[in-house]
Order: structure tokens, then sequence, then C-alpha cells
């Protein structure tokens, strides 16, 4: 994929700042699960307090993040930027001046970072499989961060489904049975309607490879906003390091 390294660093500098960097950390709530992620933001530096807001839109990118990464999406670029975080944080909260106080590091992981994962999984995986695996490339380190870049998706499948933009109904009887059965009998977690679609482009045989190949090199947490559509409209799923309870344990 073709990238600039001076707009990459651009984009992260906007986000992170251009000051010294502690990490990536996210609130320990969100991991524990007593915070959702949405509501969480993510510390850079504990003194003083320095922190990235979540699912922000600017003028020419806008950021999200997930349980295990913060996403830059430049909007007239054709890659994002992924930046794994680096572990969680912990607060006290004061009743009296009713305020979080005493951000402190909880917990800073020690073993490889999501995007390396994907890496090697995409390594690892036949080239049947890669066909519905988007790359991940990594871009170098900014202040000890890893920089990852992905090619940028159309669509996740959460989106496109309750988009209204597929239609269950307009399948064949005979395939929702064949996609409910191989999904049964793979549980990939991936949808019965994806199923279907992957059979559509790439037949009976070649999907149950790729689904029982995913099986085989342990691809999980696999949600409508991990997989969807590239702009060229392929199947496609572009999150799948998976994410358990022990990722910031190991």
């Amino acid at each position: 994929m073709k990238y600039n390294t001076e707009d990459i660093e651009y984009y992260v500098r906007e986000v992170l700042g251009s000051g010294y960097l502690r990490g990536l950390f996210i609130n320990k709530d969100a991991v524990t699960g007593d915070l959702s992620v949405e509501d969480t933001d993510i510390v850079t530096n504990f003194s003083p307090l320095t922190y990235v807001q979540n699912y922000c839109d600017y003028n020419n990118y806008y950021v999200n993040m997930g349980m295990t990464k913060l996403v830059i999406v430049p909007k007239k670029a054709n890659y994002v930027i992924k930046i794994p975080f680096t572990g969680y944080y912990d607060y006290n909260y004061n009743e009296d001046t009713n305020d979080f106080e005493d951000y402190a590091l909880g917990h800073e992981r020690e073993c490889s970072d999501c995007c390396d994962q994907e890496i090697a999984l995409y390594e690892d995986a036949t080239e049947n499989l890669r066909k519905i695996l988007l790359p991940v490339e990594f871009v170098g380190m900014i202040d000890g961060l890893n920089i990852y870049i992905q090619e940028k998706y159309k669509i996740d499948f959460d989106g496109y489904y309750y988009g209204n933009d597929y239609n269950p109904s307009s399948s064949t009887s005979v395939r929702k049975k064949i996609c409910k059965k191989i999904s049964a009998e793979t549980q990939t977690g991936l949808s019965n309607a994806f199923v279907e679609l992957l059979i559509q482009s790439y037949g009976i045989k070649d999907t149950v490879n790729i689904l029982e190949e995913i099986e085989d090199l342990d691809i999980y947490d696999l949600h409508g906003g991990n997989y969807g559509f590239a702009r060229d409209n392929r199947c496609i799923i572009f999150d799948y390091a998976g994410y358990s309870d022990n990722y910031y344990y190991e």
C-alpha cells in the first residue's frame, strides 16, 4: 500500500501531541467491563495528565477505538492508522470534589500487541483465507509506540445489515439452510448472512475451508463490527487478533 510517512506522523502528532508520551492506556473499568469503551478516555501521560478523547470528528480525520487499540481515520486517505494500547490505568474518585484524581498506571502489557498478532496470523494463513483477511502493515515507531496502517474498508457488517442493504428473504431456502448448517458446524462467530455472501463469492468448498481455517488459527471475537466489506465490495475481516479477558494480564 502506498503511503507517506510524513502524513502518518502528522496525524499521529495531531491526535497524541508532540511531547513525551508515557504510553497509550485504556481505563481499567473498560477492561473489567464496568465501563463501556465508548465512555472512556485514553491516557498518554499521568503527570501532568494528558489524554485522547474517544470518537472525535475533526476536519480532516476522526478518532475511534476498541478494547485493544486507537484508530485514526484520515478522511481523504485510503488507509487507517492503528496504534495498539500499551496497558491500562486506574484512578481514585473523590466524592468531596466530585472528580477523578490520582490517575496511575495500573498495568503495562509485556506481550505482543494486537496488530503484531494480526500480521502473524496473516502470514500463517493460506491464500484461501487471505482472500478475506485485510492485511496490516507495520510503519514504524513514534515516541515508543508501534504504528500500523491498514486499507480503509467500506462498511462493517453491522452497518450494512442494519442499514437494510441486505435482505435475507432474497436468499434461497436451500442456501440459507446450507449457511446455517456450515455456521453451526464451524462456530466461527460469523453471521449466517455473512457466510451466505462468502458462499456466493467463493463457493461452498472454499467457504468451508476458510471457516475451518479460522477455527484452526484460533481467530475469534468475530462480531459484526470486526468484518464487513472492502471498498471493492469484497467480504473481509479487518479486526482478527481477537480479544479476551486475559489480553491485559498475560
